[in-house]
């Protein structure tokens, strides 16, 4: 029986849980096992102890056997060629592991998102978690920097109550204070931070064990195998007063956002071509939650005491640092191309390129300021001359819809710096582009219509959206990229359109003042022609008319005669 006919008829998914943290498998079992359109069919620490496949009947392996990892899934294919397989692991999945599994989740993946994962991937779905930048810190001056390990082992010896629960509560809370001083250096800072990370796992794990589960999990900061320099934003306040993640951010609309991105078949279905067209499918999907949770992270570093005035003017520095950690966490901080012996440094070549990407590309992106107002301050939105609140579906729609504009924009100007670099090197068309666009030729066309695309928005298509107060935001729909169109007062821009931009809105304007009046004389004129005409024709239709019946007359008159 298919997945399909198992969904129908109501019958839970039947689950094989493969982990050798016997803690993490427990609480993973547990947690499954609540659900009721899953099942548990089987628990080992390996593939060893598991009974014959032909009892599972399972629909998934879910498998975390770490360095075994890539030897277990070619053992489960050779067992069952098609049973799905979703891998937990926080390293990086290589190309010959990524063949054999159907998704990956990180160990720390919140408890509604490894669900929803786990649901995907049993009904014939993939997954993929993205890997998200470890802060660095210094474990030789950090002799606590084994607590998690002895919090565990005091999990293991049944050290599982109530007061357990309270102690890792009360030590978060001591945190927390601390984070909040303004006496702590960088290192000390990142070392804090990495602690209160393995205190939410250590409670994370606890509250499974005891059954105890928050409606949302807190979210933990996934590993990176090779962790490039943290990420820093540069503010006008003490990075002492940011604020915690969750308590002003707001988390659901990242979430929201991350699962439209699954969804979607992320294929462009706008008539211009976008940068991300060039990549493949995993790819595209990798780079645009890399993309999205280093903003969530920059985001999150803002001060609490945060003046809304100063938004416009943080905006820049805020998108220049989240393209540059982007960069950085998707092609590695140390991503190399070998040439002649040498090994030349793609990364810190690219990120060069930052003022130009800043000029024209992060500088056009719109609504920034408004969409940091709402995530940071809770404002609402202004939509087509309405006023609605932070709370209002209304405003959470326009969030989403401007966050997936800013998403798809950052991962495209991360990629272009890459297209005019290096868009030729085998290296590079075998890492990251699709079947589609890998010809010299192919390669060269895209980037000519790429080019095309930008003067033309720049010169004619945005100075009529201006004129026009329209914006137009790509959003990720299930059938693919599309553009949406909404309304916005551009006034300010319109004052300093120049050039050829302001021609542009000069002629629009012409046109608005002139065509309407031409087209009415014309109208009159075309009808006073015809009116004219008729007349002419009645005049024309009457005389031919007499002039018929005269020749008919005549015809009759000498017929009359001869019989008189």
């Amino acid at each position: 029986m298919t997945d399909s006919s198992l969904a129908e008829v109501g019958q839970p998914l039947r689950l094989v849980l493969v982990d050798r943290d016997e803690i993490f498998r427990l609480g993973l079992r547990t947690i499954l096992g609540q659900q009721v359109e899953f099942e548990v069919a089987a628990a080992a620490s390996s593939l060893g102890q598991l009974p014959s496949s032909d009892r599972w009947g399972a629909n998934l392996v879910i498998l975390g056997l770490g360095s075994d990892n890539l030897e277990a899934c070619a053992e489960l294919r050779s067992r069952q060629l098609g049973l799905p397989i979703l891998l937990l692991s926080d390293e990086a999945v290589g190309a010959e592991l990524r063949a054999l599994v159907n998704g990956h989740c990180l160990r720390s993946t919140p408890v509604e998102r490894l669900v929803n994962a786990v649901r995907r991937v049993a009904r014939g779905q993939t997954w993929w978690d993205p890997l998200r930048p470890l802060p660095q810190r210094s474990l030789a001056a950090t002799p606590q920097s084994d607590w998690l390990a002895e919090t565990v082992g005091a999990l293991r010896r049944g050290l599982i109550a109530g007061s357990s629960l309270e102690t890792l509560t009360a030590e978060l809370a001591r945190l927390e204070a601390q984070l909040r001083t303004g006496a702590l250096s960088v290192a000390q800072r990142l070392f804090l931070q990495g602690r209160r990370r393995e205190l939410r796992a250590a409670r994370w794990l606890a509250r499974a064990l005891l059954g105890e589960f928050e409606s949302e999990a807190e979210p933990d900061e996934p590993a990176f195998l090779s962790p490039p320099a943290p990420l820093v934003v540069q503010l006008a306040t003490p990075l002492s007063a940011a604020v915690e993640r969750g308590s002003l951010v707001s988390r659901s609309v990242f979430e929201r956002v991350s699962l439209r991105f699954q969804d979607s078949r992320l294929e462009n279905r706008t008539e211009a071509p976008l940068e991300l067209d060039i990549l493949r499918d995993d790819k595209k999907r990798e780079l645009l939650n890399t993309v999205l949770w280093t903003l969530e992270e920059a985001v999150a570093q803002f001060p609490i005491d945060l003046n809304p005035a100063d938004l416009e003017q943080k905006r820049s520095a805020l998108l220049v640092a989240v393209w540059r950690q982007a960069t950085c966490n998707f092609f590695g901080p140390a991503y190399r191309l070998p040439r002649q012996e040498v090994n030349y440094e793609v990364t810190d070549t690219l990120l060069l390129a930052a003022e130009r990407v800043e000029q024209e590309i992060l500088d056009k992106l719109p609504l920034v300021s408004d969409l940091l107002a709402h995530l940071l301050l809770r404002t609402g939105f202004q939509i087509d001359n309405w006023a609605y609140a932070y709370d209002q579906p209304a405003a959470r729609e326009r969030a989403e819809a401007l966050l997936q504009n800013l998403v798809l924009h950052l991962a495209c100007a991360v990629i272009a710096p890459l297209l005019n670099r290096f868009a030729h090197e085998p290296e590079i068309k075998r890492d990251f582009y699709g079947q589609r666009l890998v010809s010299t030729r192919d390669i060269e066309r895209f980037r000519n219509r790429l080019t095309w695309r930008y003067r033309l928005e720049t010169h004619l298509v945005d100075p009529r959206k201006i004129f026009e107060s329209r914006l137009s935001l790509l959003v990720a729909e299930p059938a693919g990229i599309e553009h949406l169109e909404i309304f916005a007062p551009r006034d300010r821009e319109f004052r300093q359109l120049s050039g050829v931009r302001a021609a542009v809105a000069l002629l629009l304007e012409t046109y608005d003042a002139v065509v309407p009046g031409l087209q009415a004389a014309v109208s009159f004129l075309g009808n006073g022609l015809i009116y004219g005409l008729t007349l002419i024709g009645r005049g024309l239709g009457l005389l031919m008319r007499g002039i018929l019946q005269g020749i008919g007359d005549t015809l009759r008159r000498p017929s009359s005669d001869s019989r008189k």
